[in-house]
Formats: structure tokens, sequence, C-alpha cells
């Protein structure tokens, strides 16, 4: 925080968006096999900003001396033919090939 009617934005660094957009580029591809949690993705991502982390010389946070935080993992696991409905006041509405019902009318939704 600046002191009052200081402008701090001439102090922060420019964003080079060209830079960012390399992290993203990097982040999204294959290699990184998607970066789901609790994956080989997820894993090479966390290694990734961990590096990046460092090279600008920061330090970790976490009080354990990590730049990580744990967080326990709960996994849902999708089983049958599952259906989802939106309801509103105007009718329900089905989602990606799911029975929609409409006032006065009833469709198969598309995809």
């Amino acid at each position: 925080m600046g002191r009052p009617g200081t402008d701090t934005r001439q102090s922060l660094p420019r964003i080079d968006g060209t830079a960012v957009l390399e992290h993203v580029r990097i982040l999204a591809s294959d290699e990184f096999e998607g970066r789901a949690p609790g994956t080989r993705g997820e894993e090479l991502t966390v290694s990734y900003i961990i590096e990046r982390l460092q090279s600008l010389g920061l330090r970790p946070g976490n009080p354990d001396g990590t730049y990580v935080q744990f967080v326990p993992l709960v996994g849902t696991t999708v089983r049958n033919s599952p259906t989802m409905t939106f309801r509103s006041a105007g009718g329900e509405r089905g989602w990606l090939g799911v029975r929609t019902t409409c006032p006065g009318r009833s469709a198969r939704s598309r995809a």
C-alpha cells in the first residue's frame, strides 16, 4: 500500500503479455496432460509454477516452508445415465441431450 495521495501503479512492473502467453502455451500443452488434480499432469504443473516462483526470487509462503498448500482431494464418479434438469419460472430445460420440457412442448436438447 502506498501513502495517501501517491499513485502506486507507477511502482508496479509492466505485465509482459508475450511472456504470459508463453506460460499459458506451456501449461496448456500436451506435456502437462490436462493438469487434472491427482494426476502426473498436476505434479508437472505444480513443479513448473514452483520453478517460476523460485526464478523470481520469491520465497515459500506457507508456515511449513513450502510453496504448496495441502488440500484434501474429493472425487466423484458418475455412473449409469445421469440426467440434469434446470428449472425456472419458464419451465424446465435439459442439458446435452437430456430430455427437455418447456410449457406446451417437449424436445431433446442439442449438444
